[in-house]
């Protein structure tokens, strides 16, 4: 069975601490402000499933470093990198996030509008009244909304709401998130982690195989969506690069060199 210290300092990108079966995730580049980069998308399937086989984990609790959950992407960093092993990753990571077993509460504030759905995906959202949601990652960039983002909003917001905000390049503030369902609670972000250890410290005293259980019975849904949807937005996202709208970006590769 994997141990904490196997992997507890293993990944720049994370920051993890635990505390009687509370992991806390929080997410960084260098100490500050969390940008998506190439590693992260690589990484993050690696620490959830780190995550999953230890037994001692009970909950686990992310959250972001400095004034935003995610609002940057290094581009440089996915150049050279081929569109199937971009479609691989994807898939891994939203596996992996989903396979974990133990529930998981997400704590926003900020912008949270590059790959939204690894705060959304979670079982508990809280966030704080500075928190906006939507996707600058795809549309704005001229980028076909196909890695799963496509799957995760008309989850959330049901189909014509999603194309509304996917296609309107639409931003949510925390209150319309609120009121859409997406998000449980609003704090003040002086209050917001405390909130979520208070969920996460209830959560963790049920018996393991309860919350276990339910996490996998209330996330199969989504599950479901993705198996079904994410390989062919995968390809359509693909076969948009290959056309090279993307406004002089050419993050990843099509063929492999």
């Amino acid at each position: 069975m994997t141990e904490f210290s196997d992997y507890s300092a293993k990944y720049p990108e994370f920051a993890l601490s635990r505390d009687d079966g509370v992991v806390h995730l929080r997410f960084h580049t260098n100490g500050g402000e969390w940008i998506w980069s190439a590693e992260g998308h690589r990484a993050i399937s690696e620490v959830m499933h780190d995550l999953d086989t230890d037994r001692a984990n009970r909950v686990l609790v992310l959250s972001a470093t400095g004034d935003n959950w995610i609002n940057s992407i290094d581009l440089p960093s996915f150049r050279g990198i081929s569109w199937d092993v971009m479609t691989w990753e994807a898939k891994r990571y939203f596996r992996a996030m989903l396979d974990l077993e133990i529930p998981v509460i997400a704590a926003v504030h900020g912008r949270c509008t590059i790959h939204a759905e690894i705060a959304l995906m979670s079982d508990i959202v809280l966030a704080s009244p500075t928190a906006t949601f939507g996707d600058s990652a795809h549309l704005p960039r001229n980028v076909v909304p196909g890695d799963g983002t496509h799957i995760i909003w008309s989850a959330l917001l049901g189909p014509n709401r999603s194309r509304y905000l996917l296609m309107g390049e639409q931003i949510l503030s925390a209150q319309e998130a609120l009121d859409a369902g997406m998000v449980a609670e609003i704090h003040p972000p002086e209050e917001l982690l405390e909130r979520a250890f208070v969920h996460a410290r209830r959560l963790a005293a049920k018996p393991s195989v309860v919350a276990r259980n339910t996490r996998t019975a209330l996330i199969r849904p989504l599950r479901k969506a993705i198996e079904d949807g994410l390989a062919m937005g995968l390809a359509l996202q693909g076969a948009a690069y290959s056309n090279r709208p993307h406004r002089g970006e050419v993050p990843v590769e099509l063929d492999d060199k």
